[in-house]
């Protein structure tokens, strides 16, 4: 009935160059050379090239020969970034024609020991990733160097937020405001968490063990175990190195492991562009710094980008700029950013490294974890992009860096403190992990914290959440021992923390009714309601315990229970909640539902008007909580046999399902089915119709 978590209480022939099998990539970039196999050895030069040369410019090298093999892996490794060597025959085109619009793809090139043809040529015209065809490996070496190099310089991705819509709980969490959240709270964990020598010491160690066999990168390791200073994190940042490769990749897919193993090294960093930032200021002569991006960004980003104008982007970890846009645009495929930094801001950290880093001849302005910008707006422009005097069509996106990141963050603080009553931010970034969806990610998290932990007098609100993350995960039998873990340590305390306790029986509560196993958790539900109304006030948590105990009535068919606890629900809500906030709405729809079973369907159909109402108000147009409600209105509408607004209401449903859910989500089978009845039931009338029509002018 409803969303119960919306109100309740928290919360082959695949051959790697490194080890024979496929372990995880670390790095931004994976090199895949195809070549079908002919059955021939490989020269000695060749095995050294292969299996040393090109590991030199980037570690994970993947060798494929079966065609099968290698489409598989192509489609299936859509959050990578992938440069193929192909080694080109006569079915190269049709490989290609397969591939090459695929948003993985990021270069091609071809590699060929007889000289340059015409169809290489033609291939070459064809698909545009196509970098050129290179028929010996030093010149294959240079250029696949030099791309590597451009692509670790262009690279960015981007977080949206609409600062219209108010995007705090689980339901309201898009993608892009969830991760632009995630760089938020990572930034203030790293700020406050302190530095060991263990830390570094745990860095080092698995950064050998990853880079076991790259003696390149292996040297690099020692070297910076021997010589690294805190002093010296942005230089250490801005060399091609693991440090570099593996931070960028952990920050780029939000790698919970990868990032809390290089913690201290994340912290000296921000340290020290903040420190450089409170210089920058000092010596600063103009108010405003204006700096540029190039980018290479594929088309559906680019229009993304465009559609987002007025709204707020952060990138996904640190963001170098330059002073001069000639450097900017050297880097530009298409694509320009243009921000404008007001050094009067205090939340953005950006800092002059022109002096220290790697790249000193660029004037390089490097912007911390978490920076903000507000998208001003798109204009086209025309650059010479290669020094060739010919000017070519490039998009700007003209930015203004914010303070509002920061207040979102404070604003989502303040707002899970009150609803989860969880003070301690370490705890709350976990559960912000658990609200995006990232249910394997917040395990390992909170795993990770407690092992960290184990005496900590916050163990059991580490349990609660554990709890909470293998319930939303489906792993009940995980989620009733964290539960219960977590009452036994809140009841065996002196004092015992009673309400702590009442939201791990709200949990278990839940769990078992997920179960099907209602008496469970009536049970449980119920001693949580004893005990939240002998220690607290009726409040938010307190309607939550609530509605769940209507959604146990519910299930037993008990709606004259449900509806008792549903309208106590809405009538605490009245009291302390804004009229437009979430829990209101799903509360009324909650209300229709049971009005719904019990039959009366004008009833149901105001209440679900009412959430559909608030809904709209402070959802976006097209959101995956609107879907279900407007489905629900159709029922009624079927129900009430008006089949006109039944087919208007589902088909308006459908299309909106279409644009948003995944082509196998279960709605679309409950969907079609729903638009099958009307249109049936309207068939049969307007048969009976006929047939009455027909017997009356007979008689």
């Amino acid at each position: 009935m409803g969303n119960k978590e919306s109100i309740s209480v928290p919360l082959s022939n695949i051959v790697t160059m490194t080890d024979g099998n496929s372990r995880k990539n670390k790095e931004p970039i994976t090199v895949v050379w195809y070549e079908e196999w002919n059955g021939n050895d490989l020269s000695h030069d060749d095995k050294i090239f292969r299996t040393q040369t090109l590991r030199q410019i980037n570690d994970y090298v993947l060798f494929l020969h079966d065609k099968h093999d290698f489409l598989q892996y192509i489609y299936l490794k859509q959050d990578e970034q992938i440069f193929i060597i192909l080694v080109p025959n006569c079915h190269s085109d049709e490989l290609l024609s397969n591939i090459h619009i695929l948003k993985q793809i990021y270069s091609i090139f071809l590699y060929s020991t007889v000289d340059r043809n015409e169809y290489t040529r033609l291939l070459i015209e064809k698909y545009s990733k196509i970098v050129g065809c290179f028929i010996n490996q030093q010149e294959l070496t240079d250029i696949l160097q030099k791309q590597v190099k451009l692509f670790m310089r262009q690279s960015t991705m981007f977080n949206l937020y609409d600062d219209n819509k108010k995007q705090m709980t689980a339901r309201d969490l898009t993608k892009e405001s969830g991760s632009f959240l995630f760089f938020q709270l990572f930034r203030h964990i790293i700020l406050i968490t302190k530095k060991t020598n263990e830390s570094k010491r745990i860095m080092v160690a698995k950064c050998r063990v990853y880079y076991h066999d790259n003696k390149k990168q292996l040297e690099s390791i020692s070297l910076f175990e021997r010589t690294y200073q805190s002093s010296e994190a942005i230089y250490w940042y801005t060399r091609d190195t693991f440090v570099h490769r593996i931070i960028n990749k952990a920050l780029r897919t939000e790698d919970i492991d990868a990032l809390f193993t290089f913690q201290f090294f994340i912290t000296d960093l921000s340290l020290s562009l903040m420190k450089h930032f409170r210089r920058l200021k000092k010596i600063e002569t103009s108010p405003k710094l204006i700096l540029y991006r190039g980018l290479n960004l594929p088309e559906d980003e680019i229009e993304l980008l465009r559609q987002n104008v007025g709204k707020l982007v952060s990138t996904n970890g640190y963001l170098s700029t330059s002073r001069s846009r000639d450097v900017a645009v050297r880097f530009a495929n298409k694509v320009l950013m243009e921000i404008e930094m007001d050094m009067k801001l205090e939340t953005v950290i950006c800092a002059d490294i022109a002096d220290t880093s790697v790249f000193n001849d660029e004037d390089e302005v490097l912007f911390d974890i978490g920076a903000v910008f507000e998208m001003v707006n798109c204009v086209e422009e025309f650059e010479d992009i290669n020094d060739n005097s010919n000017m070519n069509k490039i998009l700007v996106f003209k930015m203004k860096a914010t303070d509002k990141g920061s207040e979102i963050a404070k604003e989502y603080i303040e707002y899970q403190k009150k609803r989860i009553s969880q003070s301690d931010i370490t705890l709350m970034f976990g559960c912000l992990l658990v609200d995006m969806g990232q249910y394997k990610k917040s395990s390992q998290y909170f795993e990770k914290i407690l092992y960290e932990r184990p005496n900590d007098e916050k163990v059991a609100c580490i349990y609660s959440s554990l709890a909470r993350t293998c319930r939303l995960d489906g792993q009940y039998e995980r989620s009733i021992y964290y539960y219960k873990q977590a009452y036994d340590m809140d009841t065996r305390i002196q004092p015992p923390r009673l309400i702590s306790a009442a939201r791990a029986l709200n949990g278990l509560g839940i769990v078992y009714s997920e179960q099907h196993d209602y008496n469970s958790a009536l049970e449980n539900l119920t001693l949580s309601l004893k005990l939240y109304r002998k220690y607290r006030k009726e409040d938010e948590e307190y309607a939550g315990i609530l509605n769940n105990l209507a959604s146990i009535y519910c299930s037993l068919n008990e709606l004259d229970k449900a509806l008792d606890n549903l309208k106590k629900v809405k009538e605490i809500y009245d009291r302390i909640l804004p009229s437009d906030h979430p829990n209101r709405a799903a509360t009324f729809i909650n209300i229709g539902n049971v009005y719904y079973e019990k039959k009366d369907y004008t009833t149901s159909l105001d209440y679900y008007m009412k959430g559909l109402k608030i809904k709209e108000k402070i959802l976006p147009i097209e959101h995956q909580d609107k879907i279900r409600c407007l489905d629900n209105i159709g029922l009624v509408y079927y129900r009430m046999r008006n089949y006109q607004e039944a087919y208007a209401y589902f088909q308006k449903t459908l299309m909106m399902a279409e644009k948003i859910l995944p082509r196998n989500h279960v709605l679309f089978n409950d969907l079609h089915d729903h638009i099958k009845l009307v249109k049936n039931d309207c068939l049969d009338v307007e048969t009976n119709m006929a047939s009455s029509t027909s017997q009356a002018i007979m008689s």
